[in-house]
């Protein structure tokens, strides 16, 4: 073990100082929230966040080419407005959250800390996050890393259909959290049927029948759906963006059947996540700072 530790909350301040300077001034920095998970505990996104955290440290314990990690206490708290409805889901407004965010980048930055990798467990918060980095670009040049784990998981797996990931229990069996499967699908009996019908209406909207197939994209915050009225060229329905609420696409607050979750493909999905934030680690550590990016006007 080269590392006597990568978290921060487990340094002294003397030790936090060496390892800004053997990290290179990067900050790995998990973040995730309180909400609804259908079966799955509230506390699902921090422990995603945290799970891949530890996998990042894990695997950099072993590469000869990182000498040390500074990675923060996971922040918990996240911005999910349209989780509100569900017990347990605890949310923080946009203009706080990135306020709160921008404080602990200053508190690094202050100390020499010029790279910011944000292990997103709950893409909500990326709205802020991307308006705070932008803020900070601006003022110092520090760049702003933000490093979807979940995303990273799926796209090692490969593209999916809707249709794959309802029987693969998309939002109910979490795919980078394998760790916790045995114990929530004891508990998954009373959801297992929560893919409702393909051609299901908007949940709880009156007059709403043209459109079917809600969705909810947390990354923006805004309910998706098909409507019935309207198709491209190819004959398929167009879809229609609209401010609403996850409990309006699925009541339950769950897609598909977690008993199909397969906990060897999300232990490798787990591992090809962490392996990719390695491989971000050393990438931006190539990257000169303070970033400055005018026009050229002499472009030849």
């Amino acid at each position: 073990m080269k590392m006597i530790t990568a978290r921060m909350d487990e340094m002294n301040w003397f030790e936090v100082e060496q390892a800004i300077k053997d990290a290179r001034g990067i900050a790995l920095i998990p973040v995730g929230c309180l909400e609804q998970w259908a079966h799955l505990p509230v506390g699902c996104d921090n422990f995603q966040a945290e799970g891949h955290a530890k996998k990042v440290i894990e695997l950099a314990q072993e590469d000869p080419e990182i000498k040390q990690l500074l990675v923060l206490p996971t922040l918990t708290m996240g911005c999910q407005p349209y989780m509100a409805d569900f017990p347990g889901t605890i949310t923080i407004r946009h203009s706080v959250l990135r306020e709160y965010y921008k404080d602990v980048a200053e508190s690094l930055i202050k100390h020499g800390v010029s790279k910011f990798i944000w292990m997103i467990g709950h893409s909500g918060n990326m709205p802020p996050l991307i308006d705070m980095g932008r803020e900070l670009k601006d003022k110092y040049g520090v760049l702003t890393v933000l490093d979807r784990c979940w995303i990273s998981a799926w796209e090692y797996m490969g593209p999916r259909t809707p249709e794959e990931l309802a029987r693969s229990g998309h939002a109910s069996g979490h795919i980078a959290l394998p760790e916790l499967s045995e114990e929530t699908l004891k508990r998954v009996e009373p959801y297992k049927r929560v893919w409702l019908n393909k051609d299901r209406p908007i949940y709880g909207w009156k007059g709403a029948d043209d459109f079917i197939e809600p969705r909810f994209d947390d990354s923006f915050g805004v309910l998706t759906a098909k409507l019935k009225t309207s198709r491209t060229r190819q004959g398929n329905l167009m879809t229609v963006y609209m401010v609403g609420s996850f409990q309006e696409a699925t009541p339950r607050g769950g897609v598909g059947d977690p008993t199909n979750q397969n906990v060897e493909e999300g232990l490798r999905a787990q591992e090809a996540a962490a392996r990719h934030t390695i491989a971000i680690i050393k990438a931006i550590d190539k990257i000169e700072v303070p970033i400055r990016s005018y026009p050229d006007k002499d472009v030849e």
